[in-house]
């Protein structure tokens, strides 16, 4: 989840270091990695996908050693403004997500704004969608800003940029420091990076001080929102939630019920998600005829993975391993995995607790919905007529 107040290293001991780099992968990336590996520092690389996408061979590498892949975006906006001109954060964000999932083992992806720029619109905006809040921590800022790229492009000497740095993290004493393994936005500028030599320079002089590094994820405030699992509740079509009967069936709270309707959610890191209650255990379906959804498997097997294919505003249709979408059985009100096809399965507001669901859109967005839906009406009448 997005906080509205950045994470910084304040809370780290005197003379503890956690460093990260920006804006790549580049060229030099993978020599700055092994040269931390070998010093036994493991830093966060924060990438921009639209250079990822072109060197992934890097990145495998790179986590090979041990050090964490972020999230920088996708194409490097400033992501207030950016949203302030209807610019799609979400899809900035989801599309990094793609490329480096598969190097966070342990589900987390931590995620830095462009330049820093944050706002709570952002968070708010980041928040509201299942997919890029799942997971997710973030934003995390810095204590010892990254002046590096702009030193290159005045061309100030490696020497006086590692004394810049050198001075700055003295007079802190501790936090997190940023350099950039690569440049975005800055094209031209990309051959005169000397950011692998800077660090060459400054992290035996910096051991020399009596400085220790830590990773990104040991700091203590980023662990603990990092081990926290995101709460969710799953809305119908009809504004009534589903909740867990005391026979562990999952059915729609009826009226005054008590019913616990409160769900973990987790990314299985398959395209795939499990749903838990509080005491552990995950949603499965049952077999027999009736493939009845209820809360009573103690692990994660084929039968507790769920497929989200989202619509929008955290809209998502659910679909079991046996192929079928979730659907609610008319006079029960139980939950089972028997719709053969999309259009009857039921559409889920899955939206985690504590936020509020995004009501409105604008006449645009409802006039295009409308659209959409009265062209597949009118393909439908024009298949029949062809019978």
């Amino acid at each position: 989840m997005y906080r509205e107040e950045p994470y910084t290293g304040k809370e780290l001991p005197y003379k503890s270091l956690c460093l990260t780099y920006d804006d790549g992968p580049g060229k030099d990336t993978y020599e700055i990695a092994r040269f931390l590996f070998d010093e036994n520092i493991q830093a966060t690389f924060f990438v921009v996908g639209k250079y990822a996408i072109e060197n992934e061979e890097t990145l495998e590498k790179v986590a090979r050693l041990g050090h964490i892949i972020g999230n920088h975006t996708y194409e490097h906006p400033d992501m207030p403004y950016y949203l302030s001109r209807n610019g799609d954060i979400q899809n900035q964000v989801l599309r990094t997500d793609a490329l480096i999932k598969k190097y966070n083992k342990k589900n987390t992806i931590y995620f830095r704004s462009p330049y820093g720029k944050w706002s709570k619109e952002v968070a708010n905006n980041l928040n509201l969608n299942l997919l890029t809040n799942i997971d997710h921590v973030g934003p995390i800022n810095w204590d010892i800003a990254g002046i590096d790229c702009f030193y290159w492009k005045k061309d100030v000497s490696i020497e006086k940029t590692a004394e810049k740095y050198l001075n700055d993290i003295e007079e802190k004493g501790r936090g997190i420091v940023v350099m950039h393994d690569e440049i975005a936005d800055m094209n031209f500028l990309q051959p005169k990076n000397k950011t692998l030599e800077l660090t060459r320079q400054i992290i035996p002089k910096l051991k020399a001080k009596g400085y220790k590094f830590v990773r990104l994820d040991e700091i203590q405030s980023i662990k603990e929102d990092a081990a926290k699992k995101l709460t969710v509740t799953l809305k119908t079509t009809f504004g009534k939630y589903l909740c867990i009967a005391g026979d562990s069936t999952i059915k729609v709270e009826q009226k005054n019920s008590n019913l616990n309707r409160e769900f973990y959610i987790e990314d299985m890191l398959t395209g795939c998600f499990a749903l838990s209650g509080a005491d552990g255990r995950f949603l499965s379906i049952g077999a027999g005829e009736g493939n009845v959804v209820k809360l009573n498997a103690k692990q994660v097997t084929s039968t507790e993975k769920f497929d989200l294919v989202p619509l929008r505003s955290n809209k998502f249709l659910l679909r079991a391993d046996n192929g079928h979408f979730l659907q609610i059985q008319k006079e029960s009100g139980i939950l089972t995995a028997t719709a053969a096809y999309m259009r009857g399965g039921e559409i889920f507001t899955i939206l985690p607790i504590g936020l509020k669901e995004r009501e409105k859109f604008s006449l645009k967005e409802e006039i295009k919905s409308l659209q959409r839906q009265l062209l597949y009406v009118k393909s439908k009448v024009k298949e029949r007529i062809s019978r």
